[in-house]
């Protein structure tokens, strides 16, 4: 698919360059076929003017010489041997680039009831037209009226002949339409034709607003060069329908076509903003196509373009009179094949835009082409000669407007669908975000409810820490008086209250421990890392150290460990552990009375090891069991509370175990907790 799409391509090409070559090779034979003259003079029959028409066109009459040296004066014109040099024209009205000067001559006879004629050349690209009369004005030339043609008022006498002589000068293409009118009529035709400009101009106004307002909304660039070209294209057809014509009366630009630095001519003028409109022409295709993605040889062609068209308005500003007028054509005649190569190519690679485009410089095409040839000399002045340009360029516009529209509603359909979707998302977004306000806000309030919560745990805790401090110091102080006022005098008396007096200080620093166990309760909450310690050893160690304590309290110690898995190991914190245990321990201790029996046991389960500390105490009533290691628990609510139980469950059960009680009344309690093994 890509070589034959190649091989297209190359055919397009090549059936452009062949008719390029034959246009311009065409045009060449014929910009040169007027400098070609018969040996034997001849002469045009006169005009002759009568009532039944009041308009002539008098190329069909007119003899000419073309002057390429722009060396005869209208004096040289009157010997007979220039006299004899000219050539009737058979109705011919375009010369091409043959001379830059010609001589006419026409006879006329006025048979008619009117003296009062007009004359015009219906170019107003002539930079020079003078017209001479002899029998009427002598050799002085005839003033110019200042229309939008060239246009000379002559008095013809009735039933007179007379023999006019139009001088003419341009560099560019020698294009000489006369026509002959009466007077009457001339305003007739004027108005009809200032009719159409009105509505063509009308028209390139609403688009050119038009698509300022585009540019305005979308600050797209291409769409104000689109914007320089139909501005540049509208002023060069200002110039060609003579309505800029006035302009070149007076002031600098009326000045004779010498080499000179300045626009001083109407057509340097007209070529100059042609040249300008293609320019930007190629700025807003090469912008509003971006062949440069997908075609770089169009976007090289396109550079190419753009670079020549500067070069040209310096060549056409400053070198104009040097004659590179006729060269200026045969660049406008490969823009006229270039513009659509480069849409069909932008096409032909996929551009969707450019299939419609192509269709919008279709009319230009078939209408630009004899305006073109008009040119070369090739096609005589007509309307659709002469016309052909504007009438292609307006349809143009016109769909080219239309096209950019639907361009630009599809863009602003685009634009609005990207708008509706970044609303829809920042509504999404701003419910997402809502939410997690919410949640958070939730997550705070629950936050706050908990510091709230342990913050009235705390003051109780400290309450009932409190509490049970004052009872022993109480018993304390007392006992310590009696000793000082000798008031027990038997030495079992004294001995007696010293040993109650140390096991109050003993529950005393119990408590003290607790306390400062609770100011680290941070350290609880902290991730610790564990240790891996022998599941035996350490619980022997532990109830060793345990069981001191117990005999040192007047009790009995009974240690069991049956460990079937000597090495079986736990993941533990040793020291928190170890405060767990003799907390467990410490509150069997205070329950339990002078004799009885404190009992230690550990065994090792499946994948759990199992502590027992078991007392010989008065027990816990059935209902107050699920309260006993809530660290909220009032002291004295219940037989065993206190904070020391709540620490340990707390500390058990960050150990992946589990803590629970079993007491009946008068016989004691048993507490149990877990500990899992590693291997599990």
């Amino acid at each position: 698919m890509r070589a034959l799409r190649r091989d297209g391509v190359a055919r397009a090409i090549t059936i452009g360059c062949c008719l390029m070559f034959i246009l311009i090779t065409a045009a060449w034979s014929g910009s040169t076929k007027a400098m070609a003259s018969d040996i034997t003079a001849q002469h045009s029959s006169p005009v002759v003017l009568s009532d039944d028409s009041l308009s002539y066109r008098l190329n069909e009459q007119m003899d000419v010489l073309p002057d390429g040296k722009r060396q005869w004066t209208f004096k040289d014109i009157q010997t007979t041997e220039l006299q004899s040099q000219f050539q009737p024209a058979k109705g011919e009205s375009a010369f091409g680039f043959a001379a830059s000067s010609y001589w006419i001559r026409l006879s006329l006879e006025n048979e008619s009831a009117s003296e009062q004629w007009e004359i015009s050349l219906l170019n107003p690209l002539m930079d020079i037209v003078q017209v001479f009369a002899p029998r009427i004005q002598g050799s002085t030339p005839l003033a110019d009226i200042n229309r939008q043609y060239p246009t000379f008022e002559l008095k013809l006498p009735v039933g007179q002949a007379v023999t006019l002589y139009v001088h003419c000068e341009t560099w560019g293409s020698m294009i000489i339409p006369l026509r002959l009118s009466e007077q009457s009529t001339v305003y007739d035709s004027e108005h009809t034709e200032f009719l159409l400009y009105g509505l063509y101009y009308g028209m390139i106004v609403i688009i050119i607003v038009y698509m300022f307002s585009v540019y305005m909304t979308f600050r797209d660039i291409s769409y104000l060069y689109y914007i320089l070209y139909i501005f540049c294209f509208s002023l060069a057809q200002f110039v060609w329908n003579g309505l800029g014509r006035p302009l070149f009366q007076s002031g600098f630009l009326a000045e004779k076509m010498e080499r000179s630095l300045l626009l001083s001519g109407p057509s340097n003028t007209y070529d100059f903003f042609y040249i300008m409109s293609v320019g930007f022409g190629f700025l807003a295709l090469r912008k509003i196509l971006n062949p440069r993605n997908y075609a770089p040889r169009i976007d090289f062609i396109c550079r190419w373009m753009i670079m020549i068209c500067s070069l040209l308005l310096a060549c056409i500003f400053l070198f104009y009179s040097f004659g590179i007028a006729r060269y200026l054509i045969w660049f406008k005649t490969v823009i006229y094949l270039m513009v659509p190569f480069v849409m069909i190519g932008c096409a032909w690679k996929g551009n969707r835009l450019a299939q419609y485009l192509s269709i919008a410089i279709l009319p230009l095409l078939i209408t630009g082409g004899p305006s073109m040839l008009l040119s070369f000399g090739l096609l005589p002045d007509n309307l659709i000669t002469h016309f052909g340009m504007q009438f292609g360029s307006a349809t143009e516009f016109l769909i080219m407007s239309l096209v950019l529209y639907e361009h630009v509603s599809r863009l602003q359909k685009n634009q609005a669908k990207a708008q509706d979707e970044v609303v829809a998302r920042l509504e999404n977004w701003n419910e997402a975000l809502q939410k997690t306000v919410e949640e958070q806000t939730d997550s705070l309030k629950r936050t706050n409810d908990e510091l709230r919560s342990a913050q009235q745990s705390r003051t109780r805790l400290l309450q009932n820490i409190s509490h049970d401090i004052r009872a022993p110091l109480n018993y304390v102080q007392g006992g310590i008086q009696a000793l000082m006022r000798k008031m027990a005098k038997q030495s079992e008396q004294q001995m007696k209250i010293v040993r109650n007096v140390y096991n109050k200080v003993f529950e005393v620093n119990r408590f003290i421990d607790d306390f400062l166990q609770l100011s680290r309760h941070q350290d609880l909450q902290e991730e610790r890392v564990p240790q891996m310690v022998v599941f035996r050893d350490y619980i022997l160690s532990a109830f060793e150290e345990v069981g001191a304590d117990i005999e040192y309290s007047g009790l009995h110690c009974e240690t069991i460990v049956q460990a079937t898995k000597v090495d079986a190991r736990i993941a533990i914190d040793p020291h928190l552990l170890k405060r767990a245990i003799a907390n467990l321990v410490s509150n069997a201790c205070k329950f339990t009375p002078k004799g009885g029996t404190i009992t230690l046991q550990a065994t090792v389960g499946t994948n759990y090891g199992i502590i027992m500390v078991q007392d010989t105490g008065q027990g816990i009533a059935a209902e107050h069991l699920e309260a006993i290691f809530r660290r909220h628990y009032k002291s004295g609510e219940a037989q065993g509370s206190g904070l020391g139980l709540a620490i340990a469950k707390e500390i058990i059960e960050r150990t992946g175990g589990k803590i629970w009680v079993e007491s009946e009344l008068e016989v004691g309690s048993r507490f149990y907790f877990t500990l899992p093994l590693a291997e599990a």
